[in-house]
């Protein structure tokens, strides 16, 4: 039992040393998103530009950190007796947003430009996966290999 609550809590602080630079990171972000206010720009952002903003955010801070994540959920549960993997497609992390979906007073969000939003986002997702399984072609790339793989590849 001390075991399991040592794990539990070296998990915690790996937690937290992992997201630390991205907490800070967050600060630093809400002082640019001042910027992108009206209180400093002359026109205020569309819903369009929040959204870009948004995931460029998304993008540089969780989605890169959250493979680092999961590796570590995995190390820590070897560490306490459990040799099982997270499965690929379990929902660990779920990430979602009111960006061009705030009907409830802001006049720039209509149906439209929510649904335009909505195609932005789901388009930049698909850069990141698609950019993500380019890296990997190239790290898992072979140039030499036995005849037997060969003709597997071929037969693929």
């Amino acid at each position: 039992m001390h075991l399991a609550r040592c794990s539990i809590v070296v998990w915690v602080l790996d937690f937290y040393v992992l997201f630390l630079p991205y907490i800070f990171a967050a600060k630093a972000w809400k002082i640019q998103a001042a910027f992108h206010t009206d209180e400093i720009r002359r026109t205020p952002p569309t819903p369009q530009d929040e959204m870009r903003v948004g995931m460029n955010y998304f993008h540089e801070t969780i989605w890169k950190s959250v493979l680092k994540f999961l590796c570590r959920v995995d190390t820590t549960l070897k560490n306490i007796g459990i040799n099982e993997h997270v499965p690929y497609n379990a929902p660990v992390i779920q990430f979602s947003s009111w960006m061009g979906g705030d009907h409830d007073g802001n006049p720039r969000v209509s149906p439209k430009v929510t649904r335009e939003v909505c195609l932005l986002a789901r388009m930049m997702a698909a850069n990141m996966y698609f950019s993500n399984i380019e890296d990997l072609m190239f790290e898992l790339s072979m140039w030499q290999c036995n005849d037997e793989l060969r003709v597997r590849a071929h037969e693929l």
